[in-house]
């Protein structure tokens, strides 16, 4: 697999223990502190963006900013205008924000704006700014990072190991410090994509798969489960699909839709075969329940909704009628599309689809020359059916996909640097 060496841009000066590549261009353009600041965010982020320190008494995310800020405000003028932005990323972050001025409980929604979005901030400055090796390796070790603390929750406090009923069942799951036990398998899974497809240590990989693994399997989600066997799937087809040479891509991505429609042809057939089989049935553990109702909210304000996270989690009185619909409390839509239509009405679902469709663009253009894009194409494909059954359009995995997105800006920005090193 062919990827993008920066020292072959930059080669090395030739003194003895000089810096080369990453280090030459960067400290010199940005000084060892300024680095510094860049790699401890991103070493940061994944805890961050993931909520994995949820139920800790943490301070405001915005506090974990400094690192980005810090290297922004070092950052010469010439690679600040060479920043990759993308304009349907920036409109639809700009349509979460100016929820607050519909929202049914402005103080909620300017909260978790600022929660949500200060990862997704920092992530388009640092990663933006940073050659696409150096922001992986040091994601990689964030990610490893967070699966670390996890571990250690886990183990070192027993009430984060959690008793639930599914079904007529009871059986333990872990919640860690996330917000419940499906966004520990949500996050574990994220965890598995990323070491999966784009940690290249040849011990502590495993080491962390495996731990990643037993975090889904703990998590009792069956969605993640699921996610992360398609997960091996795609990453399969990948290695075949790089092994194809390049007149027979298209042909290769041909056959491939073609099973793919066939697959998802069975899957619908038998759906209910494979539920059971994940020990779950066809309402998705009682989501149907909350969905209907939510249709019909969704109708008395489709363009604008009710606020960015506003309608579930707060005591207005459309969330307490919502809830008397329901029969019961939820915590949120339990569905991708219906809770960002919820909060940011029909105009934001289609901003975020605009944004999806462009990271997956992206991804298709660099597919066989680029970890990136194969780890994006995968994530882009694992989410869609994931957001059937999780609210992943917002939150967490929206901060996943603005690191996609600025990851594949930042490797056309590195692949024109290949080939002109003035584009750096």
């Amino acid at each position: 697999m062919s990827r993008i060496d920066t020292s072959e841009v930059n080669p090395p000066s030739g003194a003895p223990g000089a810096p080369t590549g990453i280090e030459a261009d960067y400290q010199g353009a940005l000084g060892g502190l300024g680095l510094l600041g860049a790699r401890i965010y991103l070493l940061i982020l994944p805890t961050l963006m993931l909520d994995a320190m949820f139920g800790a008494d943490m301070p405001a995310n915005i506090l974990f900013l400094a690192p980005a800020i810090g290297f922004l405000l070092v950052t010469p003028r010439r690679l600040l205008l060479k920043l990759p932005i993308s304009p349907a990323l920036i409109i639809f972050c700009g349509w979460i924000t100016i929820s607050v001025l519909w929202s049914i409980d402005r103080t909620r929604t300017l909260f978790l704006v600022r929660e949500d979005l200060v990862p997704v901030l920092g992530a388009m400055i640092v990663i933006g700014l940073l050659p696409v090796e150096e922001s992986l390796k040091w994601l990689v070790r964030g990610v490893k990072l967070m699966v670390a603390i996890t571990v250690v929750v886990l183990i070192v406090l027993p009430e984060t190991r959690e008793w639930v009923r599914i079904g007529d069942e009871t059986e333990t799951a872990w919640a860690a410090w996330f917000g419940s036990k499906n966004q520990l398998g949500r996050s574990a899974l994220v965890a598995f994509m990323t070491l999966l497809f784009l940690d290249k240590t040849a011990v502590s990989r495993w080491i962390f798969l495996v731990a990643s693994t037993v975090l889904i399997l703990g998590s009792s989600s069956a969605t993640a489960l699921a996610g992360a066997m398609f997960g091996v799937g795609i990453w399969i087809w990948g290695i075949q699909f790089r092994r194809t040479r390049r007149e027979w891509s298209g042909t290769f991505i041909f056959t491939s839709i073609i099973l793919g429609i066939f697959v998802i042809v069975i899957a619908f057939v038998s759906a209910a075969w494979f539920v059971g089989l994940l020990g779950r049935d066809l309402s998705f553990s009682g989501r149907t329940d909350v969905w209907i109702p939510s249709l019909d909210f969704i109708e008395a304000k489709p363009w604008f909704g009710y606020g960015y996270r506003a309608l579930f989690g707060s005591e207005t009185q459309e969330t307490l009628e919502l809830w008397r619909d329901l029969g019961f409390f939820a915590a949120h839509g339990h569905n991708g599309p219906i809770e960002t239509a919820l909060g940011l009405g029909l105009v934001g679902l289609m901003l975020f689809f605009i944004v999806y469709l462009e990271t997956f663009a992206a991804s298709l253009r660099y597919l066989k020359d680029h970890d990136v894009a194969l780890f994006t194409f995968c994530f882009l494909l694992v989410m869609m059916p994931v957001a059937i059954v999780e609210p992943v359009f917002q939150d967490d995995w929206f901060s996943v996909l603005v690191v996609c997105r600025v990851l594949l800006l930042r490797v056309r920005v590195d692949s024109r640097g290949a080939h002109d090193p003035s584009v750096r």
